[in-house]
């Protein structure tokens, strides 16, 4: 009894774009937030049709998982999107962190590419001379009539189709203008019920995909998963969850850690080499959520088997129980599934729902602990190699993914 509605990205790298040239006075245009807006506009048009579906405008759960868990995020921070929605789910996502400064400095670095690209100039030296003496509303006019691949070639790439771009900027309009810090200080208008969540191989999937870093050493392969991906947990879900837990208008928040495939030295429960390699992969706990078991593609096709067919199927009935219960009811619990208790404004109460399973029974549990960056810092602290853990700090200080979570960046990030 749920309808499902999947809203795209219609603006690529236009989606985040703030420049002066494109501000006219309205609020909506300045912010440079246009990839945000045009997610709004989407959670009202569910308001505006649901009902022609056999929807309900009174109770809209969103969720997305990586960068559709920070879209969601920035739902619970944008004043334009209250009321659209009843409740949240973040998977594996991030609390945004761009500044304004940020947003001018992207657009700095690709106009003159632009220009180049458009046949405007003949290097970027040429460009930025142009640039600097440039009306805005010339610059407007050869903005707006840009033709999409000179966009798309001047924005840098990470990877695998990834455009290297900020987004979600705390202008004050769209977003709260203290941005992520108003978690912390209550000032953030989604109070809603949530769930969030991070999977154990979170940085695992982006170590093998992105940077080629598969094992030609497991022990520096590892700790640089392991601690990255606490460092994406205490970012995506625990620092966020204690934060917002210690306001009394606050309604439940529920955390999970998905680690079914988790990597183990002795085999695992997913075919070799992708248990040592994605482990509890970005991303795999969609099909889990989403009911779409039999349908596997992408990390979920190289993670099933027949093998663990019966395992995935029973962890995958039980979070879809927890799903339909928290849509239905706010609380995940119900229908004999175990226990998932709310994060605590009591440090010693807190604590995350395990999702695992075994070939034959289900493996879920609660545990309790917060991690932090600096819980996180601490176990890379504790590789007694010196060697090893001068390296994995290297790399994890210049990793694409950790560089905006890890404290204390170099400006290579």
């Amino acid at each position: 009894n749920v309808i499902y509605v999947s809203l795209q990205y219609r603006l690529g790298p236009l989606g985040w774009w703030r420049d002066p040239a494109l501000r006219n006075g309205d609020a909506d245009t300045d912010s440079g937030n246009f990839g945000t807006l045009d997610l709004i506009k989407g959670l009202q048009w569910i308001q505006d049709n649901i009902e022609q579906f056999g929807g309900d405008p009174e109770r809209v759960i969103i969720t997305g998982e990586s960068a559709g868990g920070i879209n969601v995020i920035s739902m619970l921070l944008s004043p334009l999107a209250s009321g659209l929605y009843s409740q949240a789910m973040s998977q594996s996502g991030l609390t945004p962190d761009i500044t304004l400064l940020d947003g001018q400095r992207f657009s700095n670095e690709i106009k003159p590419r632009i220009l180049v690209a458009e046949g405007l100039a003949a290097d970027a030296a040429a460009a930025q001379a142009m640039l600097d003496g440039m009306h805005p509303d010339t610059l407007y006019d050869i903005l707006a009539n840009a033709e999409p691949a000179s966009i798309m070639d001047a924005v840098p790439k990470i990877g695998i189709g990834l455009l290297a771009m900020p987004f979600v900027f705390p202008d004050g309009h769209v977003i709260v203008d203290n941005g992520r810090q108003a978690f912390a200080e209550g000032n953030y208008p989604g109070k809603v019920p949530l769930i969030i969540g991070t999977n154990s191989g979170d940085v695992r999937l982006f170590l093998f995909f992105l940077e080629g870093q598969t094992s030609a050493d497991p022990e520096f392969y590892n700790a640089m998963a392991d601690i990255g991906g606490q460092l994406w947990k205490a970012a995506g879900a625990d620092e966020l969850a204690r934060d917002m837990a210690q306001h009394s208008d606050q309604p439940p928040v529920y955390v999970y850690s998905f680690e079914w495939g988790r990597y183990q030295a002795d085999g695992g429960i997913t075919p070799a080499p992708w248990n040592y390699t994605i482990g509890a992969a970005h991303s795999l706990d969609i099909p889990f959520f989403l009911d779409t078991l039999d349908q596997p593609a992408g990390v979920s096709a190289l993670a099933f088997s027949e093998e663990n067919r019966n395992s995935r199927d029973l962890l995958g009935a039980a979070m879809v129980g927890y799903l339909q219960q928290f849509i239905a009811n706010d609380d995940p619990n119900g229908d004999d599934l175990p226990i998932w208790s709310p994060w605590s404004s009591d440090t010693a109460q807190t604590g995350s729902l395990i999702l695992n399973a075994t070939l034959d029974e289900l493996a879920i549990r609660m545990q309790s602990g917060l991690v932090t960056r600096e819980s996180a810092l601490a176990n890379l602290e504790l590789i007694a190699d010196p060697v090893l853990r001068s390296e994995v700090k290297d790399f994890l200080h210049t990793f694409v993914i950790t560089c905006s979570i890890i404290a204390e960046v170099p400006s290579e990030c």
